[in-house]
């Protein structure tokens, strides 16, 4: 119950603080109002802070459905043209530039107005008039003149909405009247203060070299998170979580781009106002559908998924809305109210993880409590003038980092995982391997002693003296076998040759005829290498090579040390044998069959990757040979 009191005050209680402090701050930073009059009012002369902004206000003429111009007709006044104007089309007084979105100022499908206004200000001083982003085209008439147009404006394509300043002309009275003809296309979706700034030209200067930076630091935010999608794309492995983590980059891009025109219109200054306004209504629902299966993917048991599948076809109306261009007022009215489902979904959702104690749940409430917030102050503050309108940005950036967070731990996580899973197979690989090895190790003794005991038998019967002396012999090599462990992997090299030692006593008193011979360095290399390897293959060069060849038979050990490696070799002058019956010798042996060189190849290969080299002639003999690494 504890964990779900925390859960609720950061999903409540973080938006109500953030949007409280912002929306004050916001407050305590709007412009000075200065006053601005019809033409048949006295306008008197305004003295102001110079650094400072400020805003327009008053009632402004507005002519609705035609554009009009100081240089319209025979009027060479500007203060006969709007006394004309008056006369001769229906007109109407605003106090907000927002005011001139009427029905009588649609044509075709575009808002048209023609709005005027005056003011005095201080004659010595340069000023500049900043319209707000609610116009595509424009035209701006000052005292007769006119001192600015959009590049676009006689075309039948407007450009996205875009705000843009103009210099007023110096005058000697400082008295300025205003004539603007602005042009805005019906499905625009006003997103901007609903008033014009006034500002000395330096000030408006620097304000705008401050925008631009800011403008410019989220266009790079923009490239980032587009690139950080593609490097996730490529980099994870696809889960669950990683399609609506794409999808959700991808949409936050799009959002925080249209948040602002300075941005936008950076990457395409081209982009007219119906596919602008049509990116921009479709962003917001594919974005809450990204976050909402985001969240699906992070915490599988917590999400809601039966309700979520009605919120996500509630989203069709936003989607219909914008496919419309907004044309239905009463979809824009739904589509507000389906907006809030996807985070009442993801909010339930934090809830339900931070309860259960989830790693990535206080990342995740956090930011989706900031991304709640800046909608929130977003609607709030709709009419003011804030530094930029990426300061409703804060909440998307820190999902994004949080995103990169928990995806990371995912990743990590998942990494963690995979090195315990791969070591701990290692472990057992090498565990079987050790068992093998010890169970083909188990299988060389009986082997061997079956062998010795029967020539052992036979020589009871016929020379009880050399039945001694192999007794002997063979206590001697069961002293030495009977060291072993099984499990060991390795063993001196001197260990190998006492046992072959042992062995060939045993072989000489059995077969008199046959030699044996070594060929060793000075000194024997200190090396570890695998039990019972060496006399095995000695018994197969007396039994299938020397024994069957009615020459006498020599049996040859040869050691040779290398840098990084010591080679055995063990040859006889036996009868040899060709290749088909080379490639028996690696083959699984049947039942009651000998397994020698079977056994110590596949040894060798389990532990250094490689085993036997054999090199065979038919009645010249065979060697057998292996290589030893060195472990430095």
């Amino acid at each position: 119950m504890k964990r779900r009191t925390n859960a609720l005050l950061i999903i409540i209680l973080l938006p109500l603080i953030y949007v409280m402090v912002l929306f004050f701050l916001n407050k305590s930073i709007q412009p000075v109002e200065l006053n601005v009059a019809r033409s048949d009012e006295p306008s008197e002369t305004l003295y102001f802070d110079t650094s400072k902004f400020y805003a327009l206000s008053g009632e402004i003429v507005c002519f609705p459905g035609v554009l009009l111009s100081p240089t319209s007709g025979n009027y060479t006044a500007v203060d006969d043209f709007i006394t004309n104007a008056k006369q001769t089309h229906d007109f109407f007084y605003a106090s907000a530039f927002s005011d001139y979105r009427r029905p009588e100022s649609v044509v075709g499908n575009d808002y048209i107005v023609t709005l005027a206004f005056n003011t005095r200000l201080p004659s010595e001083t340069e000023y500049s008039i900043w319209f707000p982003s609610e116009f595509c085209e424009y035209r701006i008439f000052v005292n007769g003149e006119m001192v600015s147009e959009s590049p676009t404006f006689n075309s039948n394509k407007p450009i996205f909405p875009q705000s843009f300043v103009s210099k007023l002309p110096p005058t000697t009275d400082g008295y300025y009247t205003v004539v603007a003809q602005v042009v805005s296309p019906v499905n625009y979706l006003n997103s901007c203060p609903d008033t014009a700034f006034f500002a000395t030209s330096d000030r408006m200067h620097w304000s705008q070299i401050g925008e631009e930076h800011i403008g410019l630091f989220m266009a790079a935010y923009v490239i980032f998170t587009m690139i950080y999608m593609l490097i996730q794309l490529l980099a994870l492995r696809f889960e669950s979580v990683i399609v609506p983590f794409v999808c959700l980059s991808g949409m936050t891009c799009i959002v925080m781009a249209f948040m602002d025109d300075r941005c936008i219109m950076s990457f395409f200054p081209s982009l007219t106002a119906g596919t602008g306004s049509f990116v921009e209504a479709i962003a917001e629902p594919l974005y809450l559908l990204s976050l909402m299966y985001f969240t699906a993917g992070l915490f599988k048991e917590s999400f809601p998924k039966r309700i979520s599948y009605f919120v996500s076809a509630s989203l069709i109306v936003p989607l219909v809305n914008a496919l419309t261009l907004q044309q239905f007022p009463w979809l824009g009215s739904i589509s507000l109210i389906v907006f809030i489902a996807p985070y009442i979904i993801c909010g339930y959702t934090f809830v339900k993880a931070y309860e259960k104690n989830e790693p990535n749940a206080v990342p995740y409430g956090i930011s989706l409590a900031l991304v709640a917030s800046n909608l929130i102050l977003y609607r709030l503050t709709f009419d003011m003038l804030v530094p930029s309108k990426f300061a409703y940005s804060i909440g998307y950036i820190v999902l994004s980092i949080a995103m990169v967070t928990i995806l990371g731990r995912e990743y990590a996580a998942q990494n963690a995982n995979e090195t315990f899973y791969t070591n701990e197979l290692s472990r057992q690989l090498e565990a079987m391997q050790a068992s093998e090895n010890a169970f083909l190790n188990a299988q060389m003794k009986p082997h061997f002693l079956y062998n010795t005991l029967n020539t052992i038998a036979d020589c009871c019967v016929t020379d009880s003296k050399k039945a001694q002396k192999l007794i002997n012999s063979l206590s001697e090599y069961l002293k030495l076998i009977l060291s072993l462990d099984n499990m060991d992997k390795t063993v001196p090299i001197r260990h190998e040759l006492e046992l072959v030692e042992a062995y060939t006593a045993i072989e000489k008193e059995r077969f008199p005829s046959i030699m044996f011979a070594n060929e060793f360095p000075l000194r024997v290399p200190n090396i570890m290498m695998p039990p019972i390897t060496i006399q095995p293959l000695i018994e197969n060069a007396i039994k299938h090579g020397v024994r069957k060849s009615d020459k006498p038979g020599v049996v040859t050990l040869r050691i040779i040390e290398n840098p990084d490696s010591v080679e055995f070799f063990v040859s006889d002058n036996g009868v040899g044998m060709d290749e088909a019956a080379m490639q028996r010798l690696f083959v699984m042996p049947k039942e009651n069959q000998s397994i020698g060189i079977y056994n110590i190849d596949k040894r060798l290969k389990n532990q250094y990757g490689q085993g036997l080299h054999v090199e065979s002639t038919p009645g010249l003999g065979t060697c057998v040979s292996f290589k030893i690494p060195k472990v430095t």
